[in-house]
């Protein structure tokens, strides 16, 4: 497993992200607490690999801890404290019922939410250059330390890990990637122990998506059948597998496909204009989404 490394700063991408628009966006409120709602989190194990999606209020109550001890300072510490106490933040931040949290956001005294929210923007810009780098063609993932806020793991969009792309930031889309010390499995995935060698390894992700096309129905994914997910370098081709144990639906790369293959696939969506196969990941308010692993075939 190689050692962590200081975030890349200034990482360039082609186009114009939701990440990007939002990031400029963070001052105004409005934006930022319906934007901490999705589900734009990528929580990588530390143990086993398995990613995951959850929601950014999420992934900052996993990371505020440790923002808060890197202040070096008591007093900032001890002000945070008694925050914590009195209005429950990282409960609040961690808590998946979505109502309750805007909620609690509208009920907290404006001197507090004010506190709450600039750390949460501190975050939010520090993990920034996290995410899939399609230059690089690699996955950087933030492990941040109280002694040092930057370090992260990168991996190699390669083998097991060739689907990484699929978590590109696009217009539609966003990835704030960082290191979780739990323990989490997929379903031919399991923990051999906190002394066994990771190995630099992201082989799956859980997540949800549906069908844009549909509207606020959706339509059941089909076994075998090719779907894709707009990206600014083009369209992303994933096939779509029953997995029979458990029974669920999975994702796998389309890496098998001959070249001439794969071209002829684009031409086809392109000129056809097939809005059926086109899948994005899912939403706060996408109550119709289907869960899904995404991997590249064993």
């Amino acid at each position: 497993m190689s050692s962590p490394r200081p975030l890349l700063a200034g990482k360039k991408f082609q186009g114009r992200t939701l990440k990007q628009d939002k990031l400029e966006s963070l001052d105004d409120e409005g934006v930022l607490a319906p934007f901490l709602d999705n589900p734009f989190g990528v929580q990588v194990s530390f143990c086993t690999g398995v990613s995951r999606r959850v929601r950014l209020r999420q992934m900052l109550a996993d990371l505020m801890p440790v923002f808060v001890r890197a202040l070096n300072n008591q007093k900032k510490i001890d002000d945070w404290q008694r925050l914590q106490t009195k209005h429950g933040i990282l409960t609040n931040f961690g808590d998946t019922r979505t109502d309750a949290f805007k909620q609690w956001v509208r009920d907290l005294p404006d001197g507090p939410r004010q506190d709450i929210m600039k750390l949460a923007r501190k975050i939010l810009r520090s993990l920034r250059d996290t995410g899939y780098d399609s230059k690089e063609k690699q996955l950087t993932i933030a492990w941040p330390h109280e002694d040092d806020l930057g370090k992260c793991f990168q991996i190699s969009c390669e083998g097991k890990t060739s689907w990484l792309g699929f978590l590109a930031d696009s217009v539609d889309c966003a990835t704030f990637a960082y290191i979780t010390t739990k323990c989490l499995v997929a379903h031919h995935i399991r923990c051999s122990g906190r002394d066994t060698p990771w190995g630099n390894v992201v082989p799956i992700l859980e997540t949800a998506v549906l069908h844009p096309a549909y509207g606020i129905t959706n339509e059941e994914l089909q076994h075998e059948t090719i779907y894709y997910f707009k990206k600014l370098d083009g369209p992303f081709y994933l096939k779509a597998e029953q997995f029979p144990e458990p029974l669920h639906m999975r994702l796998v790369l389309c890496s098998s496909l001959p070249y001439w293959l794969q071209a002829r696939l684009k031409e086809f969506l392109h000129i056809k204009e097939d809005r059926r196969r086109w899948l994005r990941e899912s939403w706060a308010h996408d109550s119709h989404a289907e869960p899904v692993s995404v991997s590249t075939r064993a």
